[in-house]
């Protein structure tokens, strides 16, 4: 998958999380790119772990993290909405986007990161932090298929946000993102 920031074709409550439908399949061979596709593997691909990465304006090449997870695909462990929680670390997230912030507390990972309050900061793939240690109404994320009332709904799909004391300040930083499964 290839999804870029500043557009909402794969925010949290877009469709296409939750069905087996691509999207540009041809913008799939182009690499690192800008463009947005949704491959036919994203429902039937096994994978041991996922490689994700960001590259924001100005950057020439994308920041790469891995995430070992195994699934029979990654629509089987998004699509049904339910949390699945994964721990590789607030800082491995914030390693993905140059000068990233987040909130200190709560610092949820996972698939499918919502807080108590689901109009707050969630992802599809990433972490959402708060300011409190309750995870009720965060206001700060990193990842992949995100939204939230704090950086305006229906905005910034994939990157980092952060208000309310990110330890970086607030932040809108859109990113183009890649989701490889291995």
């Amino acid at each position: 998958m290839k999804t870029n920031g500043k557009k909402k074709t794969f925010l949290y409550k877009s469709a296409f999380w939750a069905n087996k439908i691509p999207y540009r399949v041809t913008n799939g061979q182009s690499g690192a790119d800008d463009k947005e596709t949704k491959l036919p593997t994203y429902w039937t691909l096994p994978f041991k772990s996922l490689c994700l990465g960001m590259k924001t304006a100005g950057q020439k090449n994308p920041r790469w993290i891995r995430l070992n997870y195994k699934a029979s695909s990654l629509y089987s462990v998004i699509a049904d909405g339910k949390y699945r929680k994964v721990t590789i670390g607030r800082n491995v997230w914030k390693s993905l986007i140059a000068g990233s912030s987040l909130q200190k507390n709560c610092n949820k990972e996972g698939f499918n990161v919502v807080p108590g309050e689901v109009n707050h900061e969630r992802v599809r793939i990433g972490i959402s932090s708060n300011n409190e240690n309750a995870c009720y109404n965060n206001d700060s994320r990193i990842g992949f298929g995100g939204d939230g009332i704090k950086c305006g709904r229906g905005r910034l799909s994939t990157g980092n946000c952060a208000r309310v004391g990110g330890d970086n300040g607030d932040n809108t930083t859109p990113a183009h993102g890649y989701i490889l499964a291995m």
